[in-house]
């Protein structure tokens, strides 16, 4: 709707397992940020995929700047499917939460700003 009236024009992107996180979460795929972090640390590690899985992974700062990419091209031709997993949500009121003291990065361009600071700031 919001495109329609001039407000946004929108892109989405579909990434592979971002190898970012500062250790373990717990999460099945956290596995894939372990890798390279035993391998620079020069330290063992057991593998909980055989040597014939196929994973896609992409660094974290290489995430950042297709996002950042992706923000200065022009609007892919929406697809049905993915529209309608991906952008049918409603109109967001987050008063309540609001009151008691969460917040949000306010808008796009403080999102990924804050992102980018992220990434440059993790070991």
């Amino acid at each position: 709707m919001a495109e329609r009236r001039g407000e946004l024009s929108g892109v989405a992107l579909r990434l592979p397992g971002v190898i970012a996180r500062p250790q373990a979460t717990g999460f099945g795929s956290a596995f894939m940020s372990e890798v390279p972090r035993a391998v620079a640390q020069r330290r063992p590690y057991v593998c909980p995929v055989s040597t014939s899985a196929v994973a896609w992974w992409m660094s974290a700062a290489c995430a950042a700047e297709n996002l950042w990419r992706a923000a200065g091209i022009a609007a892919f031709r929406p697809d049905a499917q993915i529209e309608a997993v991906f952008g049918r949500f409603g109109e967001l009121d987050a008063g309540a939460e609001r009151s008691l003291g969460f917040s949000d990065d306010g808008d796009a361009h403080a999102l990924l700003r804050a992102a980018l600071e992220d990434l440059e700031t993790r070991p």
